[in-house]
């Protein structure tokens, strides 16, 4: 690409990947958009990621002298950054060629947009799974608070001035840090996308916050006490989606953990969905499975993800 004015900011937060991170970095050596610097905020990794990395000169190198998790990792890569732009790229992810090129033509289009995302490719053991290409764009506030239609944030790059206005992300939430960046960020600008799968997800046994069972339960949680005073505010045929992922992705978690009180605390938020809305037949039968047995609960869970079958709000 000819015209190479902005310069962008690549963050990547890592712990602990030094299996797959030269991987993530070699698939920025590829873009066809050239004029970025690469951030690497290393949050205490205990294996040879420090010996890899410190010394590579396409790198600006940071590490943490304790484990902070990776809000707090990707808010140092914001306050290093010196790009008009900041993207994320997770230490196990890739980007296709074309990614940077084609979000920085979106935002030379449209003044109004502060951020662009893309779809992407989820890959478990070399192998594709699913392809999620985006859908909403505009003033997507109201769809956002209805759920998280943006996703991981490696498919995001963002106006720097933007995120610094906003804060960056949410140190105290332990999990739907994205969500709600995403929120507060379409709360000030519009956000708009390249309708192709330019990241590839990778899926696999290392350690993600979505593994951790009990920080997904307590990020949730304080997400969901975060946002209930807006939520309540919506029309009933907006918010009961909230209340939905938030509730199922509690119980699933309640579930794994074999953790009745997760469970319940699940059907408690779950409620606020069934009520206003009655005909809501998978939010009424997901309701009714937390009474069942945790045998047969577990059970059921395990059948319905062997299936790939995946209840959604309707």
């Amino acid at each position: 690409m000819g015209n190479l004015h902005y310069k962008i900011s690549v963050i990547i937060p890592t712990f602990n990947r030094e299996k797959l991170i030269m991987k993530a970095i070699e698939s920025l050596t590829n873009q066809t958009y050239k004029n970025f610097e690469i951030i690497v905020v290393d949050d205490f990794s205990n294996d040879n990621t420090q010996n890899l990395l410190e010394n590579d000169v396409r790198i600006k190198y940071i590490r943490h002298d304790e484990n902070k998790g990776a809000a707090e990792a990707r808010n140092t890569g914001i306050k290093a950054s010196s790009g008009e732009f900041i993207a994320f790229l997770d230490s196990d992810d890739e980007w296709l060629p074309t990614k940077l090129e084609r979000q920085l033509k979106v935002f030379e289009n449209n003044s109004n947009t502060g951020v662009v995302y893309t779809g992407f490719r989820s890959i478990l053991k070399d192998k594709d799974e699913r392809e999620v290409l985006p859908q909403k764009k505009g003033n997507i506030y109201i769809e956002l608070l209805k759920g998280n239609c943006v996703g991981t944030t490696s498919t995001v790059m963002v106006r720097t001035d933007l995120l610094k206005k906003v804060g960056g992300f949410d140190t105290e939430l332990l999990s739907c840090q994205d969500w709600d960046l995403w929120i507060r960020l379409a709360n000030i600008t519009e956000f708009d996308f390249v309708s192709e799968a330019l990241v590839l997800f990778n899926q696999h046994e290392g350690a993600r916050i979505s593994s951790n069972v009990s920080s997904v339960v307590k990020g949730h949680i304080d997400f969901y006490n975060k946002y209930i005073s807006i939520i309540k505010k919506l029309k009933k045929s907006e918010s009961r989606h909230f209340y939905y992922k938030i509730a199922r992705k509690v119980i699933i978690s309640g579930i794994v953990d074999k953790n009745k009180s997760t469970i319940k605390k699940g059907r408690i938020i779950l409620k606020d969905s069934i009520f206003p809305f009655p005909n809501s037949l998978n939010a009424i039968l997901l309701y009714l499975s937390t009474f069942l047995n945790r045998k047969v609960l577990n059970k059921l869970y395990f059948y319905i993800k062997k299936n790939k079958t995946s209840y959604q709000a309707k």
